[in-house]
């Protein structure tokens, strides 16, 4: 079972284990390591086979610890565990997920109770509460989450809610504590006093409690089993061995116990294991670096070697750091590193490996046959002339030409065949160890991400709405061509895009129908957002009837306009995190129905309120990043769709001859909204969709323009124009317009 026992925590964790005799021994070597420079201390210490519920303890206070779990990314509420009133450790996971084990400890009172809680469920089970015993720690769960092992009042037991509790040694043979547990509960491990020595325990039903001996030649001195592989095969912990140093080890039946070494090249110093993968290839734990501080590893047993886990500041050489537990698959690690704060964040690891190949064992000589007696040859014949040789095709190598046979003494025996040379064996490949991510920093570099993106849809949300408004201004001529800019802006992002449009009368003379079309040059985006690819063209159209051919009376129009642009969105890097990038879409929709009536005021002025049913659909696509990084991000679709009612009077007034003002003011007012809502997914940090809204929209969102028509000529007009409008994501969205326009 994948599990961390707390064993490289504090001094008052270390203390909060309360078999001393047992758990102080363990930790001794690593003691002058850390216990001066931690203060606010976290760590993961259990994990499901998946990778998607993590479990760990963390410090609320000085010496005052509370737990936590999280499954695909986000807190679980385990206010039933937490609000106990004592300091509570989470120790193990079973594989699904759905069950977690830990204790209940008073400091003050040196009593402990474990319990086994329900992820599904929510109920909590108190161990061996009808034994009357003082400190029981649950340290591991088997995998199938029915059996749970520790140590009660300093011995080691094991727990099913079928069986109840039962102690695995007896009460006479002194301390002992059950650290590890496979999947279905069979094999056990952990650590009693064998032969006056605390060492390292194997237990099954068959055979009882048997000890693994030590890394020393004579199988004397410590040692202790942490954890054992889904499949009971494969034990790791650690042990003292000939040079009076503590190693990690792997132990196996048929090879017994291995040394794994240590991160230093001369393998000196400290190591210990706390998890390995179900098949035992992949082992974790902590071990002294070149420069004597302690760092997280991972194990490969077919590589035989140690790779280090780097801590986030990579510059920080005594920043230290601690793999504690791992996925079924050895995929992904979880463990804590130490800040450049000197505190400590709950980490993840992702590994990528392949496997090596085996070396064939050479063949063996052939023996050599013993003579037999010769007999007689018969009489030789004259030989036939060979053929002629044929020009041989030259060979990739040169082969030695075949020798005729002997015709002469057979007596000799034949020599022996050489063996044949075995093949080089292929190096093992090592597996590429990606830096640690920190999950908050990661998660809220996803949430600016968000917030970005909405303010881009509502830039296009504006171009759109701009596009769809840009009219060639033919007062009561037939024919209209010209050239326009735009400018939108929303929130630090802007956009100027330019084109042509035109129109032209029907010859029912109450019909006119208009087009424009325009390309963006020019785009300013937010941070982590610019457009790719090349431009697209945004298109627009109308069809309009109206009574009168200078607008007074009825009116009605129908309109459409579409813009699309490539972008490229990249996930900036901060400390503790990876900078994604990948590429998506974006593209845009408008429909309109709009009736009106001009009211002439005065010669100068005329009044028209005006209503409409507009629809609208801006969307970015989804995309995944493809940068080459360890956790690459898989993003959905975002974006809104409304339909809205817009309610809002013109007004146009002849200032002088040459030149005309108009101004509008409205709302759209929200008839039905559906929203897509940001959502990003990064494997073993968030396995869930996280999920982003800026909320509802405004019900009613108001809007505001103000334009100047100059005429230059009887068939030329220069036209100027501004905007206001409250966006869907409730940002301010201004535009600005500049078009000339030929009439005749």
């Amino acid at each position: 079972m994948k599990l961390n026992k707390p064993n490289n925590f504090k001094l008052s964790l270390l203390a909060s284990l309360i078999v001393s005799n047992i758990s102080i021994s363990y930790a001794a070597s690593t003691m002058d390591y850390e216990l001066e420079v931690l203060k606010n201390v976290g760590q993961g210490t259990a994990i499901s086979s998946d990778g998607s519920v993590i479990g760990g303890t963390y410090e609320i206070s000085d010496q005052v610890y509370r737990s936590f779990i999280k499954k695909n990314g986000q807190d679980i509420d385990i206010s039933v565990l937490n609000n106990d009133g004592r300091d509570v450790y989470i120790t193990g996971i079973s594989d699904n997920g759905e069950v977690a084990t830990g204790y209940f400890n008073d400091a003050q009172a040196t009593e402990s109770e474990a319990y086994v809680y329900n992820l599904v469920t929510g109920n909590v089970t108190i161990v061996g509460k009808d034994k009357s015993l003082k400190e029981v720690s649950a340290l591991a769960v088997s995998g199938d989450g029915k059996t749970i092992v520790g140590l009660a009042d300093q011995h080691a037991y094991r727990f099913s809610e079928v069986e109840g509790l039962s102690f695995l040694t007896n009460s006479n043979s002194g301390p002992s504590s059950a650290n590890g547990i496979n999947y279905d509960g069979s094999v056990i491990v952990g650590r009693a006093l064998i032969n006056n020595e605390a060492q390292a325990f194997k237990y099954t039903d068959a055979k009882g409690a048997v000890s693994l001996g030590s890394l020393r030649k004579n199988n004397d001195g410590s040692s202790a089993a942490n954890a054992v592989s889904s499949n009971g095969l494969v034990t790791v912990g650690y042990s003292d061995d000939d040079n009076d140093e503590m190693h990690a080890f792997r132990h196996t039946d048929a090879e017994g116990m291995k040394d794994l070494g240590t991160l230093k090249k001369d393998n000196t110093g400290f190591s210990s294991a706390s998890a390995v993968s179900h098949d035992g290839e992949f082992i974790v734990g902590s071990s002294w670096n070149e420069d004597d501080n302690q760092r997280g590893f991972v194990y490969v047993s077919s590589a035989n070697k140690m790779f280090e886990l780097s801590p986030l500041d990579k510059s920080l050489n005594g920043g230290e750091s601690s793999a504690e537990a791992i996925s079924d698959d050895g995929k992904v690690v979880a463990g804590y590193v130490e800040t450049n704060n000197n505190e400590t964040s709950a980490v993840l690891w992702k590994l990528h490996y392949s496997t090596g190949m085996t070396p064939l064992e050479p063949s063996k000589p052939v023996e050599p046959q013993k003579p037999v007696d010769p007999i007689d040859p018969p009489k030789p014949v004259d030989p036939v002339d060979p053929p002629k040789p044929v020009d041989p095709v030259d060979p990739q190598k040169p082969v030695d030409p075949i020798v005729p046979p002997d015709t002469g003494d057979r007596t000799q025996p034949s020599k022996p065949v050489d063996p044949i040379v075995p093949i080089d064996p292929r190096e093992p490949t090592v597996p590429l160890v990606s830096d640690p991510i920190d999950i908050n920093k990661t998660r809220q570099s996803i949430n600016k991400m968000a917030e970005n993106g909405y303010k881009i849809l509502d830039l296009y949300q504006t171009a759109l709405y701009n596009l769809a408004e840009s009219r060639c201004q033919m007062g009561d001529s037939d024919h209209c061509v010209g050239l326009f800019t735009q400018y939108d802006d929303v929130h630090q992002n802007n956009r100027i895009a330019t084109g042509l449009f035109g129109s032209f009368r029907f010859p029912a003379e109450n019909w006119t129908m208009g087009g424009s079309l325009n390309l963006a040059n020019h785009t300013n985006l937010v941070e982590g957002y610019k457009t790719s690819g090349n431009n697209q063209p945004g298109v627009g159209t109308w069809l309009r009837y109206q009574e009168n051919k200078d607008n007074v009376g009825f009116s009605s129009e129908i309109s459409a306009a579409f813009l699309q642009q490539g972008l490229e969105i990249s996930r900036a890097a901060q400390y503790g995190t990876e900078a994604g990038k990948g590429n998506s879409k974006i593209k845009g929709y408008y429909a309109s129905l709009t009736a009106s009536y001009g009211i002439v005021l005065n010669e100068q002025t005329r009044v028209t309120p005006l209503a409409a049913l507009k629809y609208h659909k801006v969307s970015r696509a989804g995309y995944t990043e493809q940068d080459n990084i360890d956790f690459p991000a898989t993003y959905g679709r975002m974006g809104n769709e409304n339909f809205d009612l817009q309610l809002g009077v013109d007004m146009n007034h002849q200032l002088t001859e040459s030149v005309e003002l108009d101004a509008g003011v409205g709302a759209d007012i929200k008839l039905h909204h559906k929203r897509d809502a940001f959502t990003g997914l990064i494997q073993y940090v968030n396995d869930a969709d996280s999920i982003y809204d800026r909320g509802d929209s405004q019900s009613v969102k108001p809007y505001a323009q103000v334009g100047v028509n100059y005429y230059i000529t009887p068939n030329s007009t220069l036209r100027g124009n501004v905007g206001y409008q409250t966006t869907d994501y409730q940002n301010d969205g201004m535009q600005v317009g500049l078009s000339y326009s030929y009439h005749w």
